[in-house]
C-alpha cells in the first residue's frame, strides 16, 4: 500500500474533488483474558457515484487466523474475522482514502409520478423486495400521529415530508452523546424529545414506515470540513424512492445526505448496520474506545 502523502498527490483528471483520508481506530479492552468469537467488521466504505474509494487498509490485533471479504444482503462490504487465542484487548484500525465529488441529493425524479404525493404505494414488484424495510413491528398511535401531523403540514408531498421529518427532529429534539447501548424505542425518543443519532434514525424510520415508506438504517462517517469538534461515528436513515433509489435523510443535522455522508453499512435494523459486531467467551468487563481522524486536500483536474 502506498503511503499517505503519495495518495494525496494522485489527482483524477477532469474532476473537482476533495480527497479525504480517514483513520478509524477502535479498541476493546478487557479486565481479564477472553476468547474472541468471530467478529463482523463493516468499516469499508460503500462507494457511490459521488464517492470513489481509492484505497482501504485494515489492521487487526490480535492477528486473526482467518478473514474473508464478503458482500452482505444489503450490499455492505464486510470482513468476517476469526480468532484462536485468548487476549485482553481487540484493536481494529481502518485507513481509507476517498475522493468526494459534489452532488445534488435531489437530482432525481420520482417515478411513477403518482408517488410524488401520498398515499405511498410502491409498484407490486418493488413492494415485494422492500418488505423487510417496511414496518415489521406494530407502531404506536403516537408515532403514526406524528407522521400525520407532518404530512398535513407539507400537503402530502413525499420529498417535502421526508425533509420536514428530519428538520423537525433536528430543531425540536435535544441531541445527546451516547456511545454504547441499543437505540431507544421510537416511542421513548418521541416522548423525551432527546437522543443520540441512532435514536433519531430509529424514530425517523418508524415515522416514515408508519405511512408506507420503506427505510433502512445507515452507519458511517459524516465529514464536515469546517467543524471544530472531534469527529464521531454517525448514523442516518435512507428511504427508498422509485426513480431515485435509496436516498439519505439525516435527522441529527436536519439535511438530505450528499457526498459528505459516507456509508459503511446498511440494514433494516441498527444491529445489521453495526460497524463492528461480535462477542467473547469469558467473564470480563469491557471498555470501548473509538477515535476518528479526518485529513483533506482539495484537488482539481
Amino acid at each position: 500500500m502506498g503511503n499517505q502523502s503519495s495518495l494525496l498527490k494522485r489527482v483524477p483528471e477532469k474532476e473537482k474533488i476533495v480527497r479525504l483520508h480517514v483513520r478509524h481506530w477502535t479498541r476493546y479492552q478487557y479486565d481479564r483474558p477472553v476468547f474472541l468469537e468471530p467478529h463482523i467488521l463493516r468499516i469499508r466504505p460503500c462507494p457511490t457515484h459521488s464517492q470513489t474509494l481509492i484505497e482501504h487498509s485494515l489492521s487487526i490485533s490480535p492477528e486473526p487466523v482467518g478473514i474473508s471479504l464478503n458482500k452482505e444482503q444489503d450490499g455492505t462490504i464486510s470482513h468476517f474475522v476469526c480468532f484462536q487465542e485468548h487476549c485482553r484487548s481487540l484493536t481494529v484500525e481502518s485507513k481509507v482514502w476517498m475522493d468526494l465529488k459534489p452532488m445534488n441529493p435531489f437530482d432525481f425524479i420520482l417515478y411513477p409520478t403518482v408517488l410524488e404525493s401520498f398515499p405511498m404505494q410502491y409498484p407490486p414488484e418493488i413492494a415485494r423486495s422492500l418488505s423487510p424495510y417496511l414496518a415489521t413491528v406494530p407502531l404506536s398511535s403516537a408515532v403514526h400521529q406524528y407522521a400525520l401531523e407532518i404530512l398535513k403540514e407539507v400537503n402530502g408531498k413525499t420529498i417535502a415530508f421526508l425533509m420536514a421529518l428530519c428538520q423537525k427532529i433536528h430543531a425540536d429534539f435535544n441531541y445527546e452523546r451516547r456511545h454504547t447501548g441499543e437505540p431507544y424505542s421510537p416511542e421513548k425518543t418521541l416522548q423525551t424529545r432527546r437522543g443520540s443519532c441512532r435514536d433519531f434514525v430509529v424514530l425517523s424510520m418508524a415515522v416514515a414506515q408508519s405511512i408506507g415508506i420503506a427505510c433502512r438504517f445507515v452507519s458511517g462517517y459524516f465529514f464536515e470540513e469546517s467543524s471544530q469538534s472531534s469527529p464521531e461515528l454517525h448514523a442516518w436513515m435512507e428511504a427508498y424512492l422509485p426513480g431515485g433509489g435509496w436516498r439519505g435523510f439525516d435527522a441529527t443535522i436536519g439535511l438530505a445526505c450528499a457526498q459528505n455522508h459516507i456509508a459503511l453499512a446498511t440494514g433494516n435494523s441498527a444491529a445489521l448496520a453495526a460497524p463492528i459486531q461480535g462477542t467473547f467467551r469469558g467473564k470480563a468487563e469491557s471498555e470501548l474506545k473509538v477515535k476518528l481522524k479526518y485529513e483533506t486536500q482539495p484537488l482539481s483536474g
